[in-house]
């Protein structure tokens, strides 16, 4: 896939997605009623200067994504997994952030797509089957790490960030999810250490950690961890 298509097409998608997952979150916030449902603000996204300025960073992040991915990726196929999966992460990071939460519809649409990849792989592909034990080994060995994690934690990963990395898994492979999550652990660690020493947060509080699942995928694809 060319190159400026692909670099375009990243940056866009990435444009829709905030936009509309900005949309999703004050919809989701104005339906929260129950007080035990923890959010880390009762505020919406508010068109604003700062916002703009956030959307034209993702847009330039993202077309820079869509470049380094079509110039690394060994076929189209891999490509659009990538793609697929930045897209998501976006969203989810969009999500979480304000809620707390992120919706099963996000790993779930990346499973969906999976499966009708996998459809074309049987199809057109002669590897396909192994593409998908391959599939299959890096969502179940990201659970079984995570759910583990999970409970040493006590509850410090979400259900939400759970079933999105596995899902990131189960199409990308086990070598992208586990790039990913290592980023992802690094830069909560380093954003908390921070945080605490400003006192912006205590030892006790957890950061929303969509955000960071985004920001691990997004150096994972620079760097070509993939």
């Amino acid at each position: 896939m060319n190159s400026v298509i692909t670099t375009v097409l990243y940056s866009i998608l990435a444009a829709f997605v905030a936009v509309g997952m900005r949309f999703e979150t004050n919809r989701r916030l104005q339906s929260i009623q129950s007080d035990d449902i923890e959010i880390t603000s009762d505020r919406p996204y508010l068109l604003s200067g700062k916002l703009y300025v956030y959307l034209l960073i993702i847009v330039g992040i993202s077309a820079l994504c869509g470049f380094t991915v079509s110039n690394n990726a060994i076929s189209i196929i891999a490509i659009i997994e990538i793609g697929v999966c930045y897209l998501a992460a976006l969203a989810a990071a969009v999500i979480d952030l304000k809620t707390r939460t992120i919706p099963n519809y996000i790993p779930l649409t990346i499973i969906g797509i999976r499966m009708i990849i996998f459809i074309y792989e049987i199809l057109y592909v002669d590897s396909a089957v192994s593409y998908l034990v391959s599939s299959l080994i890096g969502c179940f060995l990201c659970l079984v790490v995570l759910i583990i994690a999970n409970k040493i934690v006590k509850g410090g990963i979400g259900g939400g960030d759970i079933k999105l990395l596995a899902a990131i898994g189960f199409m990308c492979g086990l070598y992208v999810v586990f790039s990913t999550l290592f980023i992802a652990l690094i830069c909560c660690i380093v954003v908390s250490i921070i945080a605490i020493m400003l006192k912006k947060y205590t030892s006790k509080d957890h950061l929303p950690f969509g955000p960071f699942i985004y920001l691990g995928f997004t150096v994972m694809c620079l760097l070509t961890l993939y």
